[in-house]
């Protein structure tokens, strides 16, 4: 922890927090899509919704509807441009903010100090806002995915003996 004021040192704890969060979102999204193209739920919901009775056909179809939203939303927004480095979220905003509070007192640290801080919030607060929608997208389509799988479950993998 670099020194300075316990805002400044929490300041610069948050932005490293948020830059952990939006890597491990980004990784939990992308291990959902890799999941999602595998085990191809939307077509299994649609295979079922053919087979089965008007009312049901009907409710399986509504369901393939928001699986394939949920799953379009999702990707979309991992692979859309994030308003932050996706890979180092708001790590460098951090490492200027820790410099400048290791800085000795003189006439330049008030103005860097005053600059790092602003870039630090200002990344801190687009980071949190873009992580929580990826989170919020992510928590949908599990959602979204185990409804899917309690009405149609998944196959059972062929046995080695098969």
């Amino acid at each position: 922890m670099p020194p300075g004021s316990a805002a400044d040192q929490k300041l610069w704890s948050a932005t490293g927090d948020v830059s952990h969060r939006v890597q491990l979102q980004r990784i939990d999204a992308n291990k959902l899509q890799w999941e999602f193209r595998a085990m191809r739920p939307d077509e299994r919901v649609l295979a079922a919704a053919k087979a089965a009775p008007p009312a049901e056909a009907k409710r399986l179809e509504e369901l393939h509807k928001r699986l394939v939203a949920a799953w379009v939303r999702n990707y979309q927004f991992l692979v859309d441009r994030w308003p932050v480095d996706p890979t180092r979220g708001c790590l460098y905003p951090q490492l200027f903010l820790g410099s400048s509070m290791r800085v000795s007192q003189g006439p330049e640290k008030g103005p860097q100090l005053a600059q790092a801080r602003d870039e630090a919030r200002r990344c801190l607060e687009t980071a949190t806002a873009a992580v929580e929608v990826m989170e919020a997208s992510t928590r949908e389509l599990r959602a979204v995915l185990a409804e899917a799988d309690r009405s149609v479950p998944a196959a059972p993998p062929p046995s080695a003996k098969e």
